[in-house]
Order: C-alpha cells, then sequence, then structure tokens
C-alpha cells in the first residue's frame, strides 16, 4: 500500500498495549478526565513519515475513545506523541482516519 493509506484493521497487540500505557496520562490530562480502563481493542496503522496509529480503547463500562497516536521515524529518537483523541465512542463505532485534534 502507498504511504498514507491506511492498512487494514487488527485485533490489539503487545505493542498497542504499551503505547496506552504511555499514552493515556496525556490523554487523561487533554480529556480532563480519570479513565477506569484504558485497554486497546483495535487499531489501525498508517505509513507516514513515521507511523499513525488509530486505536479504539476501552475505558470503562460501555464508553470507548479513539486515540491517534504519533511513532515518529527510529532515527528521529522521538517519544510517542498523542495527537489526536475522539471521547464517548463505543464499541460499534467504527474505527476511522482522523485529523490531529491536539496540540
Amino acid at each position: 500500500m502507498a504511504p498514507g493509506g491506511l492498512l487494514e484493521l487488527k485485533g490489539a497487540s503487545p505493542e498497542t498495549q504499551a503505547m496506552c500505557v504511555q499514552v493515556r496520562p496525556d490523554a487523561e490530562q487533554n480529556s480532563q478526565r480519570t479513565f477506569e480502563y484504558f485497554y486497546p481493542i483495535l487499531f489501525h496503522e498508517q505509513p507516514v513519515a513515521g507511523i499513525n496509529f488509530f486505536i479504539k480503547v476501552h475505558v470503562g463500562g460501555a464508553e470507548y475513545v479513539h486515540v491517534r497516536v504519533f511513532q515518529a521515524l527510529p532515527s528521529e529518537s522521538k517519544k510517542l506523541s498523542l495527537v489526536g483523541l475522539l471521547l464517548g465512542k463505543t464499541l460499534d463505532d467504527p474505527l476511522e482516519y482522523f485529523e490531529p485534534n491536539l496540540n
């Protein structure tokens, strides 16, 4: 697939779980909430100059959030960045591309 397109939807992996552990504090700060859980369920990858990860995350009860996490190229040696957050999602809401909405 050409750079820029979303790759196939996959089930959560140990890598996405580790990402969620790293970005949870930023997600809680940006949403001004403390989540009961922060478990990844599904994800898409988008190859760019690095990789965007779009992750459906269970945060408690019947509530989910969608997060967009940017992973820079290894040569840039930067940490993961939470660049997007959509609140109030459900298990049935499709996980789709969304623009960065956090600074």
